[in-house]
């Protein structure tokens, strides 16, 4: 069936009432006409209408060439949990990329970047194929409370498709969002808290004895692991003083394996024992406290310590001298000379084990040493091999600043590295993902140096601040 069973009058289209108009009469107006035509009919209003809608949905089109989202998984969270930050970027008729991609700094939490790729995704929204890339990070909140994770400038790179695509630059703004977190109960008072669905913890002894002697070494080695936790995420071991021992901690070693947003990372500290005089001495039980996601209570790991007798004694051999008459004369030199090397070599054996045991222990700390550890990092960087360096940098990092929160090269670089060490720094990161050999390894080596010498230099300026306000409080009180 038709809907016009014939072909319609051509005024149709352009009146908008196809009615005739009658004659205007006498007057002339429209004399001789049977039916007037008014000069805009419905084709003009269809195509205006046409032109209307093409230009707004061009006008949409153009506004949502680039898409830019933030969002947070879970968007409430225990203190210590992981906290995935998702920033995707999509873009119309072309694949979207964030060439650098910016870290935050959240109050209360720090952030930490686990996987250096992003991950390739596609979305059609209306009529309209979008191509981009989701970038993931991980949160910690250290502190429970409303956390605002604030809007950050980006650059978005838009690669058309083609054999040579040309690349547009999109100067942007990632939207902010909010984070609610909040301490699991009983763990008030825990500093560096983990909160996870599993955490494992392991020791290992170089030896088990009952007794040892004055100067024997023991060598305890922890490790960790959690899921959904990153290896830098740990708070270093504390290590309290014990009496009679020396403690030195060793190089921790740090590692995560990730995939497809799943994350588990392992965390490896020793330290090393020197015993330095008889007597009973009880090495510590380490206690881990940590919060279980999934069972919803606090958990606690003990790896349990060692009871030890150190016994022996430092003998001190000594001569008796003897009253000895007045030698000849031709003999007194000889006999001078005699009763100086006996007294001399007494002692000498006497100290010698203090000796080997200070030796020891100065060697043991000088090893220790955060100048030894960063030339172990220069060593690492001429090598080349980034998971070598990574590791490197992340132990002289815990040496350099010793605390409860864990290294970050991120944050140190912020506050006393320029740009060029920033962006060697980035490149170690994207060698560490593709297992190839650092590139910039003299400029990341030297930024380093630079770096170092900004926070010793800092620190010995608050360190001076700190001594010199008490003295002045003195004075103003005594005044």
């Amino acid at each position: 069936m038709k809907l016009f069973p014939q072909p319609l009058p051509f005024n149709f289209w352009f009146d908008p009432d196809p009615v005739a108009v009658p004659d205007s009469g006498p007057s002339g107006i429209g004399s001789g006409i049977g039916n007037d035509t008014r000069p805009v009919g419905r084709l003009a209003r269809v195509l205006i209408a046409v032109v209307i809608a093409l230009w707004f949905n061009g006008a949409a089109t153009a506004a949502a060439d680039v898409i830019l989202r933030t969002s947070v998984d879970p968007e409430e969270a225990w203190v210590g949990q992981r906290v995935k930050l998702d920033i995707e970027v999509l873009g119309a008729d072309g694949w979207a990329q964030i060439p650098k991609l910016p870290e935050p700094e959240i109050a209360g939490a720090y952030v930490m970047r686990t996987e250096s790729q992003g991950v390739r995704i596609s979305e059609s929204i209306g009529r309209t194929s979008y191509t981009g890339q989701r970038y993931q990070l991980s949160v910690y909140c250290q502190r429970a409370g409303r956390l605002e994770i604030p809007a950050m400038p980006v650059t978005v790179s838009i690669k058309q498709w083609g054999a040579t695509p040309p690349e547009t630059l999109h100067e942007l703004e990632n939207p902010s969002t909010v984070l609610v977190c909040e301490t699991p109960p009983g763990a008030e008072g825990i500093r560096g808290l983990i909160s996870t669905t599993r955490l494992e913890a392991a020791q290992q002894w170089s030896s088990r004895p009952d007794t040892l002697a004055p100067g024997d070494a023991l060598t305890r080695t922890v490790t960790l692991s959690a899921v959904d936790v990153s290896a830098m995420a740990f708070p270093p071991m504390q290590h309290p003083e014990i009496e009679g021992v020396a403690t030195y901690p060793g190089q921790p070693s740090v590692a995560d394996e990730t995939d497809r947003g799943s994350l588990r990372g392992q965390r490896e500290e020793s330290v090393t024992y020197v015993f330095e005089k008889p007597g009973e001495v009880v090495l510590p039980t380490i206690v881990l406290s940590w919060w279980n996601i999934r069972a919803e209570r606090l958990e606690r790991i003990e790896l349990p310590g060692l009871e030890i007798e150190v016994v022996g004694e430092v003998e001190a051999e000594a001569a008796d001298a003897e009253a000895l008459s007045e030698p000849p004369s031709r003999q007194r030199d000889l006999t001078r000379t005699i009763l100086l090397i006996v007294p001399i070599a007494a002692f000498g054996l006497w100290s010698s084990a203090w000796l080997v045991r200070r030796l020891r222990s100065w060697w043991a700390a000088r090893r220790e040493s955060e100048p030894a550890y960063f030339r172990r990092v220069q060593a690492a960087i001429r090598g080349g091999d980034p998971r070598a360096i990574t590791a490197a940098v992340m132990r002289w990092l815990d040496r350099l600043d010793p605390g409860a929160r864990p290294a970050r090269l991120d944050l140190f670089l912020r506050r006393h590295g320029d740009d060029a060490t920033r962006s060697a720094a980035a490149s170690l990161a994207r060698s560490l993902a593709t297992g190839e050999s650092l590139s910039d390894r003299g400029a990341f080596a030297r930024g380093l140096k630079k770096a170092r010498r900004r926070f010793l230099r800092s620190r010995r300026h608050r360190q001076h601040a700190a001594g010199v306000l008490p003295e002045l409080n003195e004075k103003s009180r005594s005044e």
